[in-house]
């Protein structure tokens, strides 16, 4: 029975568990052309486009079946958004925006986010900030347009007070660590041209334990603690980013080590030690060799 509810339930369980989707397609239509009932008509001919959409890659058969939904419907606004979907996938963005407008006064439910990406950037272009920044910030809660919405967003406040907000907000927002270390070190670029030294160490520290041979991180907590004459708290930081590096350059940085702990800290022993395993490292790794000598 291609109207049997059970039937259709059964088949789109079977269909994700399978992730073959061609047996429900077909049974749906079955279904949508034998219903005496308009609504679950236009229900059905939803569905059977949102899978043309999502699951089977087809956006020409899901055209055809959203004109299907909206003849019986012309403010059915999940069809109204599906068609706005659609629209930016073949990169006709020029129509979304009215889309988007209808959908919501029909009562449309919350946007997915690649809408409210397109709506944003039609918003910036006519001078609208606020809005386009409300658009980016719900596209932000779509994990599929997440990222992208808070590079908008940190690229549209740049030199604004609300810049370093906004980047510690897109840093908060990622368990992607590659993802969190571009915008630290975006984020301690901005701080070293607005001033503060206690916030960007915090960021540098940020930085180095994700990455710890980040040299230009270092640099910005070695110089904060010197000036603060508080170079203990440097040697941590120090030794990972040694040792982070390989061969040549792990000796040479190594010796920069044994340097500062000696200079520094006033730590013969654990200069010595240092010296000597910089030069376990490279023989001829000069600084060691000098300052052993």
């Amino acid at each position: 029975d291609p109207d049997n509810a059970g039937a259709l339930a059964t088949m789109r369980v079977d269909a994700e568990r399978d992730a073959s989707f061609g047996a429900l397609h077909a049974a749906l239509f079955r279904a949508a052309e034998t219903t005496g009932d308009a609504g679950e008509r236009k229900r059905l001919l939803l569905e059977i486009a949102t899978l043309d959409v999502d699951r089977l890659g087809d956006p020409r058969a899901a055209d055809a079946t959203l004109a299907r939904v909206l003849e019986l419907d012309p403010d059915e606004p999940d069809a109204l958004v599906l068609k706005a979907r659609l629209l930016v996938k073949g990169g006709h963005v020029e129509g979304v925006a009215a889309l988007i407008e209808r959908a919501e006064r029909a009562g449309a439910r919350e946007l997915p986010g690649i809408l409210q990406l397109v709506r944003g950037e039609g918003l910036l272009l006519v001078g609208e900030r606020d809005a386009a920044a409300a658009a980016w910030r719900k596209a932000t809660v779509d994990p599929e347009t997440a990222s992208k919405a808070w590079d908008l967003l940190v690229d549209m406040q740049e030199g604004t007070p609300e810049h370093l907000v906004t980047l510690a907000e897109a840093r908060a927002a990622t368990d992607d660590d590659k993802r969190r270390l571009v915008l630290l070190r975006r984020e301690a670029r901005a701080r070293q041209k607005a001033g503060g030294d206690d916030e960007l160490v915090q960021v540098a520290e940020h930085i180095l334990a994700l990455d710890a041979g980040d040299t230009d991180a270092l640099k910005v907590v070695r110089d904060t603690y010197t000036k603060k004459r508080k170079p203990q708290l440097v040697l941590a930081p120090m030794g990972a980013w040694a040792r982070a590096a390989e061969g040549a350059e792990r000796a040479q940085r190594l010796g920069q080590l044994a340097c500062f702990a000696l200079d520094e800290l006033g730590d013969e022993a654990l200069a010595r030690d240092v010296f000597e395993e910089a030069l376990a490292e490279d023989p001829a790794e000069a600084t060691s060799l000098v300052r052993l000598a």
